[in-house]
Parts: C-alpha cells; structure tokens; sequence
C-alpha cells in the first residue's frame, strides 16, 4: 500500500460530512463498517498492517472526536433561549455599521458562541465577558460556525460584567496582529495600505467595497485571504534564499518553522492560515528529519489530521477550496506542465515564457479542480481569473515579500529607518496588480453566474481533465521510452 494517508483522508472527509450533516447514527455505522473492513484486512494482510497503523490510529481519534462533537453541538441546540454565559473573548470583536459581532469561549459548555450586538462596547480579545444573550437556531451559517467549533449563535441583551485580566494570551495575540496593521497603516498611503494589510495578515476589513468587488470578480481573492500561498511565498523563498547562502538543511526547516509561525501569529491565528500551515509543517519537519515527503501524502495527512482535530471541519468553504485547490496545484499541474513540456525555451526571454506558462498553469489547475466548490457556495465562474492571475501574481508575491521584510525592520532600531524604502517600494508593485484588478474587474462579463446545479458539470469536468492528463503524459511517456530504444 503506497498511500495509506490517502485512503484515511477520504475516508476522514466520509466521516466529517456524517458528523456534520447526519449525526451520531451514521458515524456509529461508519464505525462499525471501517472497525470490520480494518479486521478483515489483518487477517488478510498482516505484513502490510503496520504501514496502515499510524493513519488508522489518527481516524480512530476523529472518529472519538466526532462523537464528542456531535453531543456538544446537540446540548448546545437544546440550550433555552434565554441564557447567561461567562467566558473569554478569543479575538478582536468584528465591528459593522450596525453593530459588532463577539466571539465567546465558554467553559462551562465545552462550546464558542457567536454574539451579535447592535451596540458598540469596549470589548477586546481576552477580556472575560458575563452576558445575557438570546439563543438564535444555526441554520444558513451552520456549517461555517460549526467549522470554527461555534456551536452557539445570539444576540446580545445585555452586558452584565466586564473584566480586563493583567495578562492574556488571546490579547497577546490580538495585539501583535494589531501592532503590525498599525505600522503599515502608519507607513504606506491611504490608497495601498488596505491592500498591504489584507496580504500580511488577511484582514480585508479596510479595503473598500468596490475594490473588494473587482478582486472578487477577478478571482483573486486567495491572494488577500492569508493561506497556503501566503506560507509558500515566505517559507519556500526564505529557503530557496538560505540554500544559495550555503545554509545547512536542518538550519533551513528551522527558520522555515519559524516564517510559519510569523504568518500564523500575524493573522490571529485564522483557520485558513492554520490549515495550510500543517502541509509546510509537514514538509519542513520531513526535511529536519531527513525524511523525503511527498506534496499529495503531505496534503492528505493534512486532511486526516485536520479532521481529528474538528470532525466538522467541511462544513468550511475555505477548507473546501484550500483542499480542492492544493490538489489541483499538486495532481493536475504535474502532469500539465509534463504534456507541455516541450513547449518550454531556453535564455533569458524562454525563461520569463516558462515562468508565465507555470503560473497559468498552475492557476488553472487550481481553479479547475475548486470551480465545483465555487458554483455550488457562490455560484459564479471568473472569467478573466486565469490571466489576471498570470499578470499580477509575481507583484503580488514581491508586494508580500517587501511587506514582510518592511515589517521585520521596523523592529531593529539600527535600521528601522530602512522599513520606509521597503514600504515604498511595495506600494508601487500594488499599484500595478490593483491597477490590473480594477480593469478586468470592472469589465462587464469579467463574472457569468450560474447555478448551483452546475457543480456537477464541474466535478466531472475536472475528473476528465485529470484523467486524460494523466493517460496523455503516461503515452508520451511511453513513447519517449521506445524512442530512446
């Protein structure tokens, strides 16, 4: 058995859609069925049953898991509705025009609630927080909210008590996110600094509407939401970067760890960031212990322990599209970029053709293998993703990059002075990609909508993409073979 991960991830993502949408009777089947299916392999094949232990070992644990789950979530539903909670407040409180939502960790209930206030208080992260609230049902954001462990949504009474602990890890953390928003605010302009922010730690908060707009119309909202691309950009070139210094491998995975961190802490700690973060991780630790690791088993581990961790984790499109997505990026690519092959140059001008033959097609492996996800939740097709995806990716990977750099200065006061010229220059690479953004954004069929329906069209049409690149590159391969012969 060669992907043993990958026959558990699947079957995790079985078990997280029964957990979320059928309840403890469907995972107790699942249980029973994988529980006998796991016996009769033993008998079978007992030399080969070691290698399955370890991704066994961890769907067992998701599967205890999901049935704590499900009996949380299930004394959550049956909670009166009117209620009093106490509990810690874990991030900033999302203000709108008409309010601010508060997210509340509750003890006592094992659970996070979601609150709704149509007032303002000065409420921040870590502050332990005594409020009567009005129980609402979870119905259209049920498996968004369960995806974050939020299994209880309300609106706000009244606040009975306030206290701001001396030290607390959940302000800690909001403050270091809000430390980094704060300078960029402080040295970009007003235009760029939106922008800046929304790459460093995915808070979109203070882009405009309908800047939010042409980016989502171009299918380019990966690059302002921090995830796998953020952690690849920062952790892969800082290694490319210490290779060329000569710097030992373990040294590498180490640092490597440590931009992981960065990027994790400087965006709260969001589930998307979280996510991507256990496929670096994986592969950084792999190479610490000198152990090769593979893309697909890395994100297939990913899957399995993610599912551990939340059994209803697929109730979260971001998880969708980052899955979806990655796959595409690490089965589809591949084989493309083998078919076309022959099509890549040498010199400097065949170099600059192959980059943007890579990032279009890597682009298009990732949005050919997430479309069934987007026309079933958003039920819309960008048009112009690809291309404007090909056209802007290098300024905003070097817009990162300076960001980041940008911010790191700012903490040395020998060269603080410096982070200005870093800031600067990131401006005028955002200047560029916002520019292109705006021009397709604004073209009137840069979006077709469809419905939803249509995401059956899609998985097919992925699945038969796939299937002929992979027979296709097999033949060339195949032919390549006898003619060397």
């Amino acid at each position: 058995m060669q992907r043993p991960f990958l026959i558990v991830s699947v079957l995790s993502l079985i078990l997280s859609f029964l957990s979320l949408y059928s309840g403890w009777a469907a995972v107790l089947i699942f249980s029973v069925a994988i529980a006998v299916f796991g016996l009769l392999f033993f008998l079978k094949v007992k030399k080969q049953f070691a290698k399955i232990l370890v991704p066994l070992f961890f769907l067992a644990l998701a599967i205890i898991n999901a049935f704590y789950n499900i009996n949380v979530s299930q004394k959550a539903e049956a909670l009166p509705q009117n209620l009093i909670v106490k509990g810690v407040v874990t991030e900033t409180p999302t203000i709108y025009e008409n309010g601010q939502t508060v997210t509340l960790k509750i003890p006592s209930l094992n659970t996070k609630a979601s609150i709704f206030s149509f007032n303002t208080y000065d409420i921040k992260a870590g502050d332990k927080v005594t409020a009567s609230i009005k129980v609402t049902p979870q119905e259209t954001y049920k498996g968004a909210n369960y995806s974050q462990g939020v299994y209880i949504n309300s609106f706000l009474q009244e606040v009975k008590e306030i206290k701001r602990p001396k030290f607390s890890v959940y302000r800690l953390v909001a403050d270091y996110r809000d430390g980094i928003e704060q300078t960029i605010l402080n040295k970009a302009s007003d235009k760029n600094a939106p922008i800046l922010v929304a790459l460093a730690t995915g808070n979109k908060y203070h882009i405009n509407k309908t800047d939010q707009k042409y980016i989502n119309n171009c299918g380019v909202s990966h690059i302002m939401a921090v995830s796998g691309l953020h952690l690849g950009i920062l952790s892969l070139n800082l290694a490319k970067i210490l290779r060329k210094c000569k710097v030992k491998e373990k040294t590498i995975s180490i640092l490597g760890l440590l931009s992981i961190a960065f990027v994790v802490t400087a965006c709260g700690f969001q589930l998307s960031a979280m996510r991507a973060a256990v496929v670096y991780v994986i592969l950084f630790v792999g190479n610490l212990i000198r152990r090769k690791v593979e893309g697909l088993n890395s994100l297939c581990v990913a899957i399995t322990l993610m599912v551990a961790a939340n059994p209803f984790v697929i109730g979260s499109v971001s998880f969708l599209l980052s899955v979806s997505a990655t796959f595409g990026i690490l089965v589809l690519f591949p084989m493309l970029s083998g078919l076309l092959g022959k099509v890549k140059q040498g010199g400097k001008f065949g170099k600059l053709c192959n980059y943007v033959l890579d990032v279009g097609l890597v682009s298009f492996s990732a949005i050919i293998c997430s479309m069934p996800i987007l026309v079933y939740y958003f039920g819309t097709i960008s048009t112009v993703a690809i291309l404007v995806n090909v056209l802007i990716l290098f300024a905003a990977t070097t817009t990162l990059i300076l960001t980041v750099v940008g911010l790191i200065i700012s903490v040395i006061p020998l060269i603080s002075i410096l982070n200005s010229v870093m800031f600067f220059i990131a401006e005028v690479f955002t200047e560029y990609f916002m520019a292109v953004v705006r021009f397709f954004g604004k073209m009137e069929h840069s979006v077709v909508y469809v419905r939803k329906e249509m995401s059956i069209f899609w998985i097919i049409f992925a699945i038969v993409i796939i299937m002929l690149s992979y027979v296709g590159l097999k033949n060339a391969k195949r032919s390549e073979r006898i003619g060397t012969k």
